[in-house]
């Protein structure tokens, strides 16, 4: 871990973005709210705060850090039958923000494949 003692307290954010290709039958049931598992977009916005919550938990030697935002937020691709989801993390602190928001967005779009799965499967 790298030894952060003299650094100051600065305004940190980071945002982290990325897309899921769900294929036509699966995002049209994802915008019409006909999945069998509920609101996969709400619960990727959860999972995507909680993971962000517990990256130091999850990443070998991520300081332990507290997060004064997270947000997670979803963008219809229609033409593209896919969603892009982003992860923004902010906090005053000694070091960055970026692996909370690339841990918050992985988790939000491992929950959206999970939830859509049922309906496409691989």
């Amino acid at each position: 871990m790298a030894d952060i003692s003299a650094k100051e307290p600065t305004h940190r954010v980071a945002i982290a973005g990325g897309k899921i290709v769900l294929g036509e039958k699966a995002y049209e049931q994802l915008m019409e709210g006909r999945l069998p598992k509920g609101d996969p977009l709400a619960m990727a916005e959860i999972a995507g705060i909680q993971a962000a919550k517990k990256t130091p938990s999850l990443i070998p030697l991520c300081h332990p850090i507290s997060l004064n935002r997270v947000l997670v937020r979803s963008v219809p691709r229609p033409e593209e039958y896919a969603v892009e989801l982003f992860c923004v993390a902010e906090i005053a602190a000694k070091t960055g923000v970026e692996m909370e928001a690339l841990t918050g967005l992985s988790v939000a779009l491992l929950t959206v494949w999970d939830l859509t799965k049922p309906v496409n499967p691989a």
